[in-house]
């Protein structure tokens, strides 16, 4: 997958304060910016960092024609957006995590000190937006009081669910 973050070479001015992946591997070969130990399922997952010192906000945003399901998220009928959130207890309490679908904006409310695996779902009906052409997904953090802080959690196993038969 190719995600876009806020990351830019310095001395230019960042979009926004995310980076996703490690910005500087520690792997021999130079070409693992994932987690490959702190993983829900599979064999990895990865960090997104996030920086609102000087940003009002962090996001990182995936193009929908770089995914499987691609722009139709109505394809086989899914009702539900989950996706796994691993925080710090290093994290700031000052942050409030985001999912937008396009410009749709859902707020969700992981404990982000929490280091263990947590399970976010959206309900895609109340999101307020064309599923029929979903263009970008994103995931962000916002300032929520004067000063902004910065941590990192790590995300896994994003996914489309059905609904569940009764």
């Amino acid at each position: 997958m190719v995600w876009t973050d806020g990351y830019v070479e310095p001395p230019a001015v960042p979009t926004n304060g995310s980076t996703i992946g490690y910005p500087n591997p520690s792997i021999p070969d130079g070409e693992h910016f994932v987690e490959t130990e702190i993983v829900h399922s599979g064999n990895q997952s990865t960090p997104l960092f996030f920086d609102n010192r000087t940003a009002l906000y962090s996001e990182a945003a995936v193009s929908t024609d770089k995914l499987s399901i691609g722009p139709d998220w109505t394809v086989g009928g899914p009702d539900t957006l989950s996706l796994w959130v691993y925080g710090d207890p290093n994290n700031p309490t000052t942050e409030r995590m985001y999912v937008k679908i396009n410009s749709a904006k859902v707020t969700v409310n992981p404990d982000l000190k929490q280091a263990a695996w947590q399970e976010v779902t959206i309900n895609l009906a109340s999101v307020g937006t064309n599923l029929k052409n979903v263009s970008t997904l994103s995931i962000g953090f916002e300032r929520t009081g004067g000063t902004g802080g910065s941590g990192m959690v790590f995300i896994d196993d994003i996914r489309l669910y059905l609904p569940i038969l009764q």
